[in-house]
């Protein structure tokens, strides 16, 4: 897609997707290893964080199931490649300190990474609290 100008008619960049398929995941799935991240049903994306490196894209998805994704970001968005770091098919609150992929999230809505890019903070809405997911092997 092309942006323009709306008062000047003016071409001002363009527009791609990188992850996500445009579908909802009404059936509360999870990606599969090495899956590109463009065929991906992500629910509602509702917060993003960029790793300092611009390798890496952070997805917090509020519904379907409640998780949060790394997204891989290549030049071609047709070879990005997704996966789930955080968050289980239950919503709830249950899992600190245990993997990341185990533990429970209700609507992660904002995420933001540290200076270092090794610290990700979520707020975890409905759960009421602020959680910190340690970033492993980018």
């Amino acid at each position: 897609r092309v942006l323009y100008n709306a008062e000047s008619g003016k071409f001002i960049g363009n527009l791609e997707a990188v992850a996500g398929n445009g579908k909802p995941n009404s059936e509360s799935i999870f990606p599969t290893p090495n899956q590109p991240a463009l065929t991906f049903p992500i629910d509602s994306p509702l917060g993003v964080a960029v790793s300092p490196s611009g390798e890496f894209l952070y997805v917090s998805d509020v519904f379907s199931p409640s998780s949060l994704y790394r997204v891989s970001l290549e030049a071609d968005p047709r070879q990005n490649r997704i996966v789930r770091i955080a968050g289980r098919s239950e919503t709830g609150g249950a899992g600190d300190g245990d993997d990341a992929v185990n533990a429970q999230l209700y609507n992660p809505n904002t995420v933001q990474l540290d200076s270092s890019g090794t610290v990700l903070y979520i707020v975890d809405s409905r759960n009421h609290r602020i959680r910190r997911f340690t970033v492993a092997n980018q």
